[in-house]
């Protein structure tokens, strides 16, 4: 099993690869991002192979344009070499490299370093750590859209059908693919339960899913 961490950019995409036997990054290469499906080709990636993206935030921590342009080129490359992909918290590998490098050189040096080596810290992170989020596509639940008029909803990180723009309704999302979701049908979509209100006259979820105590809602619909 092959397994590239993948530091994705506008133009340059970084890679870094490790095995599973030794679970040490190494630093490949960077390819401009037009190349990256031929260069992936080469590597004979397969469906037992692994896929490591870092996961951008906004300075504020929430999901973004940008975390939408890395899931979206993940799933394309997830459905054509049908193999598995994670995502790490970028914010993770910028804190170890500024710690890394604070004593012995200058931030300019650092974001130089950065900018060469990001993707095999993504890698080093996801290896040392094992808190890679697999992304994996959601099931798509239907909800009785009756229910759903002139409500004040919570949609708690699940993915429902149909959503219309004129209700009343705000989304949190900790799973990736779900924000991606919404975000490709125009919705925006928090991951800081502090953006929440504070009551709900009705909350969609998951049976899995547990509610945070700070949110008090009339009614709840789990599926």
């Amino acid at each position: 099993m092959k397994i590239f961490g993948i530091d994705h950019g506008e133009s340059n995409w970084g890679f870094s690869r490790a095995n599973e036997i030794l679970k040490i990054s190494t630093p490949l290469c960077a390819v401009k991002k037009e190349k990256v499906i031929d260069f992936l080709k080469t590597e004979n990636i397969s469906k037992n192979d692994l896929l490591v993206f870092g996961l951008p935030f906004s300075m504020s921590g929430r999901y973004s344009t940008q975390t939408f342009n890395v899931i979206n080129d993940a799933i394309k490359l997830k459905d054509l070499f049908n193999c598995k992909v994670f995502f790490v918290d970028e914010r993770l590998t910028s804190k170890q490299l500024f710690q890394s490098f604070k004593k012995n050189t200058t931030s300019k040096k650092i974001k130089k370093s950065k900018d060469s080596n990001s993707s095999s810290l993504i890698l080093s992170v996801f290896l040392q750590s094992n808190k890679g989020i697999e992304l994996e596509e959601q099931e798509i639940y239907n909800a009785n859209t009756n229910l759903l008029f002139d409500k004040k909803l919570l949609v708690f990180n699940i993915a429902i059908k149909p959503l219309e723009k004129n209700y009343t309704f705000e989304i949190y999302c900790e799973n990736p693919w779900i924000f991606w979701y919404y975000f490709k049908e125009g919705f925006k979509s928090t991951s800081l339960i502090n953006d929440l209100s504070k009551e709900y006259d009705l909350v969609l979820k998951t049976k899995k899913d547990t509610l945070f105590e700070q949110i008090s809602y009339n009614e709840k619909i789990e599926f």
